[in-house]
Formats: C-alpha cells, structure tokens, sequence
C-alpha cells in the first residue's frame, strides 16, 4: 500500500504546480483587415493614367469594412509609374444589371465550348436576394424584343437564379453581326425604368460594333444621363479585335473594361464584376515614364489595407494595361 501511494504523489504534485496534464490548444489566428483582393477592371483617364476597381476580400467573402491605407507598384515590366487612392473603399448596396450577351456569329470560334455560359451561370449564382438581374442578348439577325433596338430580353428583372441561368442558357447562341451600341441604349433604358440607384450593364462581347444606328457618342451620353455605367468585358482569341472604343465606352460612363484572349477566363471575370458590385475602392496608376503606345504593361499593386479592430494586413494584385 505504501509502495502505490508513493507513486500517485509526484503526479498529483505536478497536476498541483501547473505541470502537462495534456497537448496545448491551438492558439486563434489574429484577425486581418484582408487575407486577398482583386483588381476587377480599368479605366482610362488620360494617355498614361489608369484606374483600377479593388476590392478587399477575407478569403473568399467580400469585406467591405477594410480600408486603403496606401498602396505602391512593384515589378513593373515596363516604364515607370506611381499610384494614389483615388477613392476608399465602399460597399454598393443592392445590384441591379443586365447581363447582355454577344450572340454574334464570331462566337463560333471566339467560344465554341460556351464558357461564356458558364460565366452566365457562376455570376447568377452569386445574385443575393435583394439583388436583381435581366438577360439580354444581342446581333443583327434575331428580331429584338418590343420597344427594343436590337436586343432580345430573355429575362426581366428577377432574383430568382433559377430563371437567370435559364435565360442565359437561351442567350448564348450564334447569330449575326455586332449592334454593340444599340445593345448599350437598349439595356440603360431597362435599368433606367427600374428606378434603382446601384444599376450596371454587363456586356461581353467579342467584336467591335459593325451594325448599330447608334453612335459611339450616342451611346455614352445615353448612359451617362441614365446614370448606367457599362461594363464590358472583351473577348478575343484572334488578337486582332480593336477594343479601344469599348474600352472608352466603359471608361467614360464610370464603368471598367477587361480582356482576354482565354474564354476559360470569362468565370474570373464576371466574378470581379460582382465583387466591384458589392464594394470597391479606386486606385489611380499614373506613368511616370510612359512606354510607346500599344505596350502591353504587367505589375503588382501593394495595398496595406486597416480595419477596427484587426491587424493592417498587405496584399498584392497582379494588373495588366495596354498604353493607349
């Protein structure tokens, strides 16, 4: 008996000074204003001056609380260029937008797999209840719906993602030629007649406007005094599709404009497009030392970003500008 109690001491006298009674709980990671962020689309203000929409996210949730403290360019391919905040970040409220789709003939190699589909039905399943989105489509041979100047509305306004990826599934075929301006007219008078204040025309297309009555002009003035913002997103596998003009358009009516030659691409990008609908902040590129015209320029933004209560946390987006 004495042997058995001189072994339970020296464990109950270690329990008793603080002694290991087990493996130590992992400790809670310290919150950060943001663990990542996406460069969502350019604006052209001035020959060597860009802006970008950025938005803050906490993996894969949008934070629309995080704050821009300062941001500098890193890894510059060419030139030289500084960057400001032109604008902090803020949440959008409630999205209104079309989705209008280019259902041109060019299509037919531009996106044989109908990736845009899928990047149809990726940005419908991000619609909240509160947002509302209409699908349109767009070329010179479908005869446009009522009231309509060359698009056809295969869905009206709806929450409802079920009758958005749906519509989109309709929207997505080969038609005609490219009525890209007419199409911009026909969606700002759809968002318009809704009343809503957080509107946006979301336009992918793979052409430059060959079939519209409308002109370049026209069409964002008509925009800017519906108070909708376009933005495009361009299409071209070919590498020759001149996108300067759809470029101008976005820029001028306070949307953004992105591009790529991969369809594989489009997801990501109607997927930025609503990550600026939820919230963006601005930050202004400027070229200190200019390259030639038509230089395709790579970088990476660091952006410390702050938020109450959390730790200021660095995050570093790659973008891409072609010098106009």
């Amino acid at each position: 008996m004495r042997r058995t109690t001189l072994m339970i001491l020296p464990a109950l006298l270690l329990s008793a000074c603080g002694g290991p009674s087990g493996p130590p709980s992992p400790s809670t990671p310290e919150p950060v204003a943001a663990t990542s962020g996406t460069i969502n689309g350019t604006r052209v203000l001035a020959q060597g001056t860009y802006q970008f929409s950025f938005t803050p996210k906490d993996g894969e949730t949008v934070t629309g609380s995080a704050q821009i403290a300062k941001a500098e360019v890193r890894n510059l391919s060419q030139g030289k260029a500084d960057v400001k905040v032109c604008g902090n970040v803020k949440t959008n409220g409630d999205l209104t937008a079309t989705l209008t789709l280019d259902a041109t003939g060019s299509m037919s190699w531009n996106d044989p797999d109908e990736r845009r589909r899928q990047a149809g039905h990726a940005f419908a399943k991000r619609m909240r209840k509160q947002d509302m989105g209409a699908v349109l489509s767009f070329d010179s041979t479908t005869q446009p719906s009522a009231g309509l100047r060359a698009s056809y509305l295969w869905q009206d306004f709806t929450g409802n993602q079920g009758q958005m990826t749906s519509a989109v599934n309709h929207a997505t075929f080969v038609g005609g030629n490219t009525p890209l301006y007419d199409a911009i007219m026909d969606a700002s008078d759809l968002l318009k007649a809704t009343g809503k204040t957080n509107t946006r025309i979301l336009i992918l297309t793979d052409g430059e406007d060959n079939a519209s009555v409308t002109t370049t002009a026209q069409a964002i003035e008509y925009a800017n005094q519906n108070g909708t913002p376009v933005y495009i997103v361009g299409l071209d596998v070919t590498g020759k599709v001149d996108f300067t003009v759809a470029e101008d358009i976005a820029s001028q009516t306070g949307g953004l404009f992105q591009q790529t030659n991969d369809p594989s691409e489009l997801t990501g990008m109607f997927d930025k497009l609503f990550n600026s609908a939820e919230a963006e902040g601005c930050l202004e590129l400027n070229f200190t030392e200019t390259p030639p015209a038509g230089t395709v320029v790579t970088g990476e933004l660091a952006i410390t970003l702050k938020d109450n209560g959390k730790k200021d946390s660095t995050v570093v987006t790659p973008f891409t500008v072609t010098v106009r």
